[in-house]
């Protein structure tokens, strides 16, 4: 993510993947912050702009920390299927073996139906 900060300069955004932010980010949080707090701090019931400011940066911090763990989650996740294999592990192998565990699952529906019933998860709610 690319954003023009102080200056025209451009800095480029992000999160480390223990959850931490870059200068930048923590500049464009304190920048969103000012901005909103100016615009609606007596909207907001705040006592003055300053505490608008400090209820906007918590806010903020919350919503892209929690983004950002979740995103992270999403890539460890998504990396589970390499654990323990070498570097030259095929990807081709972990598709694989998904179609396979599809085929039998379908396989089974199918058998389960019984004679009334076709096709893959509705066998179940066909039955009941």
């Amino acid at each position: 993510m690319i954003i023009e900060l102080d200056g025209g300069e451009t800095v480029g955004l992000s999160w480390g993947y223990f959850g931490e932010f870059s200068t930048a980010v923590h500049q464009l949080v304190k920048k969103c912050a000012e901005g909103i707090a100016a615009a609606h701090w007596e909207e907001m019931g705040a006592a003055c702009e300053s505490d608008a400011v400090a209820s906007q940066k918590r806010r903020l911090y919350g919503e892209w920390g929690v983004t950002s763990q979740r995103e992270i989650a999403r890539i460890r996740l998504g990396g589970r299927a390499w654990l323990g294999r070498g570097i030259y592990h095929p990807a081709g192998a972990v598709h694989a073996a998904d179609d396979a565990r599809r085929e039998a699952r379908e396989h089974a529906y199918e058998r389960a139906s019984g004679p009334n019933v076709h096709g893959g998860a509705d066998a179940f709610v066909g039955r009941c």
